[in-house]
C-alpha cells in the first residue's frame, strides 16, 4: 500500500495557510497523533506516550504500536535499549515491518526517528493512521475524497467540502452523530456557529458516551483555526472505520433493504457482485439476467450493477474489475453503498396497475365488472389490456377509460373457472380467491350449479429461506401462499450446477415448506414454483458452512488452576458468524470476556475461583461446534498440604536430612486439590531412586522411598503434572554409617585461635566422617573455666560457642567419644572487646531514597578499637540485600539495596551491640514519576501585566521520591522562583515569580531532573485586554469576554 501524494505531504498543512513561522497546526497535530498513538497501545499494555519526538527514538514503543497494529511480534527488540546502536536496530525494526505490510515509506530512515525529527515523525504516523485504520485494505481511490463523499452522503443538510473550516463550529459533529444515532442530538439545526468550543466538546462527549469514538483530539484544538486536515481526519475517521458506527449504519441499511441477515461485512462478502445487484434491483434498477447470475463471473456481475446503478443516477467510483477484487476496502464499497442511500426507489412492475374485483355468486348470462387502477404514471393507459379467460375460452371485456381508472364489464356464459389478466407489457396480474359461478335456465338453476373454483397468482407467494446453512443438518426453507390461492408448490436445489434432492410438504396452515440436506459446503440456490410458475425473488442463495472448519484450541478447554486466567482461542476461519461461550462447574456460570487475537480469531478468557470440571460450551450461531461441550479439568495445586512436620528432620540449610538405606515416607493431603493426579521422583547424585506412591484413601498419598548414597537429593512434586509450589523439597543424605576415628574430626572457626572478653564465639565440631560420636569440650583459662555450649546437628555436627570473661590465654581440649583429638590443645589468646560506643554511622543513605536505588552507609570503627561489624536492613515484608565491604582501615560501607517502598530499619552491631542510633530508620520511596506531577494557576495561564498572578501550585502526590526544580525565563533573561510548602512532608508546593514587563515567560517545571507533564508552560503577558482578547482567540481559538474576576485571586 502506498499513500497518495496529497497525503504523503500532507504536513505542509497547504489546506490551512498560517502566518510565516507559525506552527500551530504542528502541535495540535503532535497532541493529536500521540493521543491515536496512546488508544493503539493502551488495548494490549499499559504504555502511553507524551511526546512523539522524544518517547519513539529509543524504537520500544514504536516497536509496542507496530505489534499492536499488525497483530503479531514482529522480531527480538531491546526492551532497554544502551547506546544509538540498538535504538537504530529497533527502529529499523519497527520500519521494516511496516514496508513489508505494503506501507510506502519516503523520506524517513531509523536516524530520524532516533534524533526526534518530529515532522517526519508525523508523517510516519499518519501512513500509520491511513493504513491500518481509515482503509486497511486495497484502495484505488484517496482516503480523503473517499470519506469526504461518505460525509457529504451521511449529512446531505451541510455542505462539507473540506475536514476544518467545515467542521470547526462542531455543528456537522452533532448532525453526524443524530444520524448515525437517531435522538442523541436532536436541536443540532439549532447550534449557534459561535459557540464552536462548546459545541465540539459537547459532540465529543456524546460521540465518546453513545457511539464509544475516543476523544483524540480536544474541542480546542478541532475548533481551532489552526486545525490542519489530517489530524481531523484522524478523529473522524473513527466514525468509518471498521466496526465503527458509520460501517454497521452502513450494513444496517442493506440488510434492511434487502431483507436479509446474511451480509456481514462490507468487503469480501461483495466480491461476486450479487448483493449490490440486489440492491439495484430492489430500487428498480434493470439487472440483465436477474435472478440467475454467474456467481463465479465476479466481473461480469459488477459491470451489471455499476450499468443499473447509472441508470438509477448513481455514478460508480471505480471500474467493475477494480470493485470485483478480493482485497477491496471497506471505505470504497461504504460509499459506493452510500450513494444508493440517496436513491428513490422506482415502483416495481407488480405495483403499478392495481386490479380490484369481487365475484361472489357471480351467474351466467349476468354482467359483472372490476376495475383497474394504473398506479404509475409512466405506464400508458392504452398499452394496458385486460382478457377474462373462461373454462374453455376466452371473453372479451368492455374497458372504459377515465384518466388512470378503467371499469370493465363482462359476462360468463358457462360455468367453471374465470381468470382476469390484466397486462401492461411485462407483468401480468390475476385475481386469485374462491369463485363462485352459479348457471340459471328461465330463472332456474341448473343441475351441478353453482360450481366452486380457486384462482391463484403466484407472484404474491412470499419464499423465505435461512441465510446459511451447515453440512449435514437440514436447511429448512418456507412458502407462504397465504394470499396466492390454491395450487401446489414444487422445488429445485443445486449446487455447482448438480441437483441435490430435497423435500417438499404441505403444512397445517395450508403453507409449504422445503428442505434439504446438503452434505458439502458452498453456495446452494432454491427455486421454487407454484402451480409451474416460479415465485418471485427466486433462486434464494443459501450458504452451507462446515462448523468443522471452527477449531477451538487452549490450555484453558483442557485443564487449568484454581485463581489463574485460562484462556483458549476459537478461529472461525472465513465462516464468520456469532460466537457465544459458556463457562459453567455445576449449576454456577462464570464470567469471561474475549478479546481479538486475528482477523478470525477470539481469544477467550475465564478465571476459576474454585476446583472441579469446568463445562466449556462454544456455541457457533446457536450451534454448538464440534467437541462441544469441553470438559477442563480445574486443580490448585497450593491445596496440596504435607501432612507431616519436617522441622525437626531439617538442617541448618533447611535440607530434610535423610538417613541412608532407611525408607523416607512422606503424607500429603490432596482433598482440597481437585480433579487431577498425584506424582513424585527423587533424583539421587547417581540418577532417579525409586519412587512408591500408596494411596489409603481419596484424601491422602504416601511417598516413599530409600536413600542410597552421600549428596544432594531433590525430591519433585506434582499435581497434574504440574510442579507444587513447595517442589523440589532439597534433601541431604550424609551416605552410610562409618567407623569410629577421631582423627577424621574437624573443628573449624575463629574461636578456636581468638575472641574478646565477653564476647560471644563460636565454633563448629564436624565429625560427619568419624564415624558416631559425641564430642566432649573443656576450656581452661588461668582464672576461670568457661562453659562451653553445645548444639548438635544434622550428620554428627556439633555447633558450640562460649564466653571467655577476661583477657589473657585459654586451652581448649576436645574430645570425640572418649578420645582427645590428636591435634588439641588449642591455644587462644582472648583480647579486650571494642568500645561500640566509639562507633561511628553516617553517610547520605541514612536520609533514604526510592526503590532500585543503592544506598551507601559508612561504619566507621576506627576509635572503637578491633571488634566485628554485622549489619541487616529489613522492610516491612522481607529483609533487603545489605553488603558490608571491609576497607581494612576500620572503615565498613554498607551497600543496600532496597526493594519495597517503605520505612526500613537497619541494624548496626559492633561486637553484639548497637552502634550508637542503631537501629536507624531509613524511608524509602517509589521511584520518581514525573508523569504524575500536577502543575496548575494563574502563573501559568496568559494573563495581563498590570494584574498579573503570578503563583501555581505544583502537586507531587503519588509522584514518588524526588527532588522539584522550577526554572523561569523571561524576555530578559532568568527569574528567581520563590518555593514554599505549610509543613515539611506536605506533597503540595506552592511556587511564585515577579514579571515585570510583558512578552514571553517560559516556565520549567522538572521532578527529578524530568520534564513534568506539560513542561515548559508558554505564558504569555499582554499589556492590554484587547491584546489578550486577540491573542487567546487568534491563537488558541478561545473567545471571551473579559471582566474583572477574569484572574485569578489570592485566596485561589
Amino acid at each position: 500500500m502506498s499513500v497518495n501524494p496529497e497525503y504523503s505531504n500532507g504536513f505542509t498543512n497547504a489546506g490551512n495557510p498560517q502566518p510565516p513561522g507559525s506552527d500551530r497546526w504542528v502541535e495540535i497535530q503532535q497532541s493529536t497523533f500521540t493521543n491515536w498513538v496512546n488508544e493503539q497501545l493502551s488495548q494490549y499494555s499499559a504504555r502511553s506516550l507524551t511526546n512523539l519526538g522524544t518517547d519513539l527514538c529509543d524504537g520500544v514503543h514504536l516497536v509496542a504500536l507496530v505489534e499492536t497494529l499488525q497483530l503479531k511480534k514482529i522480531g527480538r527488540v531491546y526492551s532497554k535499549p544502551q547506546g544509538q546502536i540498538q535504538r537504530l536496530a529497533n527502529v529499523s525494526l519497527a520500519l521494516t515491518a511496516i514496508t513489508e505490510d505494503n506501507v510506502k515509506l519516503v523520506n524517513i530512515g531509523n536516524e530520524d526517528v532516533v534524533n526526534g525529527n518530529v515532522k517526519l515523525i508525523l508523517g510516519l504516523i499518519w501512513h500509520l493512521i491511513v493504513r491500518y485504520q481509515i482503509s486497511n485494505r486495497k484502495t484505488k481511490s484517496p482516503p480523503k475524497k473517499l470519506m469526504m463523499d461518505w460525509f457529504r452522503l451521511t449529512i446531505p443538510d451541510l455542505e462539507i467540502n473540506n475536514f476544518n473550516k467545515d467542521w470547526e463550529d462542531g455543528i456537522a459533529l452533532h448532525a453526524l452523530i443524530e444520524r448515525l444515532k437517531p435522538g442523541t442530538s436532536p436541536d443540532w439545526r439549532k447550534l449557534h456557529s459561535k459557540n464552536k468550543v462548546e459545541n465540539c466538546r459537547s459532540a465529543m462527549v456524546l460521540a465518546k458516551e453513545k457511539l464509544n469514538i475516543p476523544r483524540v483530539i480536544s474541542p480546542e484544538n478541532f475548533a481551532s483555526g489552526d486545525l490542519d486536515e489530517l489530524s481531523a481526519m484522524t478523529y473522524l475517521s473513527y466514525f468509518v472505520k471498521v466496526d465503527s458506527p458509520g460501517y454497521y449504519d452502513t450494513l444496517n441499511w442493506v440488510c434492511k433493504q434487502l431483507r436479509t441477515t446474511t451480509i456481514t461485512n462490507l468487503t469480501t462478502d461483495w466480491n461476486n457482485g450479487f448483493h449490490i445487484c440486489a440492491i439495484v434491483h430492489s430500487l428498480g434498477g434493470a439487472i440483465e439476467g436477474w435472478p440467475d447470475l454467474d456467481l463465479s463471473d465476479h466481473e461480469c456481475n459488477w459491470q451489471k450493477a455499476l450499468d443499473g446503478g447509472k441508470e438509477l443516477g448513481v455514478e460508480p467510483l471505480l471500474k467493475a474489475s477494480e470493485m470485483s477484487d478480493p482485497s477491496l476496502d471497506h471505505l470504497t464499497m461504504m460509499t459506493y453503498v452510500a450513494r444508493f442511500q440517496r436513491v428513490t426507489p422506482s415502483k416495481s412492475d407488480k405495483d403499478k396497475v392495481k386490479v380490484t374485483a369481487s365475484f361472489n355468486n357471480i351467474r351466467t348470462g349476468i354482467q359483472a365488472s372490476f376495475s383497474i387502477d394504473v398506479m404509475d404514471r409512466g405506464v400508458k393507459t392504452e398499452k394496458v389490456k385486460a382478457e377474462v379467460k373462461g373454462p374453455r375460452s376466452r371473453i372479451d371485456a368492455d374497458i372504459q377509460w377515465r384518466k388512470q381508472h378503467a371499469n370493465c364489464k363482462f359476462t360468463p356464459r358457462e360455468a367453471g373457472e374465470y381468470q382476469i389478466i390484466a397486462d401492461t407489457g411485462s407483468c401480468v396480474y390475476r385475481v386469485p380467491g374462491m369463485w363462485v359461478v352459479r348457471a340459471y335456465m328461465d330463472g332456474e338453476e341448473i343441475p351441478n350449479s353453482p360450481v366452486n373454483f380457486d384462482t391463484f397468482d403466484p407472484q404474491k407467494a412470499w419464499f423465505s429461506v435461512q441465510g446459511r446453512g451447515v453440512v449435514d443438518e437440514v436447511v429448512a426453507c418456507h412458502v407462504d401462499v397465504t394470499k396466492a390461492g390454491t395450487g401446489n408448490v414444487t422445488a429445485e436445489v443445486t449446487h455447482i450446477g448438480k441437483s441435490t434432492p430435497c423435500h417438499v410438504s404441505k403444512q397445517d396452515d395450508g403453507n409449504w415448506s422445503i428442505s434439504f440436506v446438503p452434505t458439502c459446503p458452498g453456495s446452494f440456490f432454491l427455486k421454487a414454483a407454484f402451480n409451474g410458475t416460479i415465485i418471485t425473488g427466486c433462486p434464494k442463495l443459501v450458504d452451507v458452512v462446515d462448523p468443522g472448519q471452527i477449531t477451538v484450541t487452549g490450555e484453558g478447554i483442557v485443564r487449568g488452576l484454581c485463581g489463574k486466567e485460562s484462556r483458549f482461542i476459537v478461529n472461525t476461519g472465513d465462516l464468520g458468524g456469532n460466537i457465544v461461550v459458556i463457562v459453567k462447574v455445576g449449576d454456577i456460570e462464570v464470567n469471561t470476556r474475549w478479546e481479538e487475537v486475528g482477523s478470525t480469531a477470539h481469544q477467550f478468557t475465564y478465571t476459576p475461583l474454585q476446583t472441579g470440571v469446568y463445562t466449556i460450551t462454544v456455541i457457533w450461531n446457536d450451534m454448538c461446534v464440534p467437541g462441544s461441550p469441553f470438559k477442563a479439568k480445574i486443580t490448585d495445586r497450593s491445596k496440596v498440604r504435607l501432612k507431616d512436620d519436617l522441622s525437626g528432620d531439617k538442617d541448618e540449610n533447611d535440607y530434610l536430612a535423610l538417613v541412608c538405606g532407611t525408607d523416607t515416607v512422606l503424607h500429603f493431603d490432596i482433598s482440597e486439590a481437585g480433579p487431577g493426579s498425584f506424582n513424585a521422583e527423587v533424583l539421587a547424585p547417581s540418577g532417579k531412586l525409586p519412587v512408591t506412591l500408596d494411596q489409603p484413601d481419596t484424601d491422602e498419598v504416601a511417598v516413599s522411598f530409600k536413600a542410597k548414597e552421600e549428596g544432594d537429593h531433590y525430591i519433585h512434586l506434582y499435581w497434574s503434572n504440574v510442579p507444587l509450589d513447595s517442589s523440589p523439597i532439597l534433601s541431604y543424605c550424609p551416605g552410610p554409617i562409618l567407623p569410629i576415628d577421631h582423627t577424621k574430626v574437624k573443628v573449624t572457626g575463629k574461636g578456636i585461635k581468638e575472641a574478646r572478653a565477653g564476647v560471644r564465639m563460636e565454633f563448629r565440631i564436624d565429625g560427619k566422617l568419624a564415624g558416631p560420636g559425641v564430642p566432649r569440650v573443656e576450656l581452661q583459662g588461668l582464672k576461670s573455666r568457661p562453659i562451653v555450649d553445645m548444639k548438635a546437628l544434622k550428620y554428627d555436627r556439633y555447633q558450640c560457642h562460649y564466653t571467655a570473661p577476661s583477657p589473657g590465654a585459654y586451652l581448649m581440649y576436645i574430645y570425640w567419644s572418649g578420645t582427645k583429638l590428636f591435634d588439641v590443645p588449642y591455644k587462644i589468646s582472648v583480647s579486650h572487646r571494642g568500645a561500640e560506643g566509639k562507633v561511628k554511622v553516617l553517610g547520605r543513605g541514612l536520609k533514604g531514597g526510592f526503590v532500585g536505588q543503592e544506598l551507601r552507609v559508612i561504619v566507621d570503627t576506627t576509635a572503637a578499637g578491633y571488634g566485628e561489624v554485622v549489619a541487616d536492613m529489613n522492610g516491612l515484608l522481607q529483609p533487603t540485600r545489605c553488603d558490608i565491604l571491609d576497607q581494612q582501615n576500620g572503615i565498613y560501607t554498607l551497600r543496600l539495596f532496597p526493594t519495597e517502598a517503605c520505612r526500613h530499619s537497619l541494624s548496626v552491631k559492633f561486637d553484639g551491640e548497637h552502634a550508637p542510633g542503631s537501629p536507624f530508620t531509613i524511608p524509602v520511596g517509589e521511584p520518581p514519576d514525573p508523569r504524575k506531577v500536577r502543575v496548575y494557576g494563574p502563573g501559568i495561564q496568559d494573563g495581563l501585566i498590570q494584574s498579573f498572578e503570578s503563583k501555581f501550585l505544583v502537586e507531587t502526590y503519588g509522584a514518588g521520591a524526588g527532588q522539584l526544580s522550577v526554572r523561569i525565563r523571561g524576555p530578559r533573561g532568568a527569574f528567581k522562583v520563590d518555593m514554599e510548602r505549610e509543613r515539611q512532608n506536605d506533597r503540595t508546593i506552592l511556587c511564585r515569580y515577579d514579571p515585570s514587563e510583558p512578552g514571553q515567560y517560559d516556565v520549567s517545571v522538572r521532578w527529578s531532573g524530568h520534564h513534568v507533564n506539560g513542561s515548559p508552560f508558554y505564558v504569555n503577558i499582554l499589556e492590554t485586554r484587547e491584546e489578550l482578547c486577540d491573542y487567546l482567540e487568534t491563537e488558541k481559538g478561545i473567545s471571551i469576554t473579559m471582566q474583572n474576576g477574569y484572574e485569578w485571586t489570592e485566596d485561589v
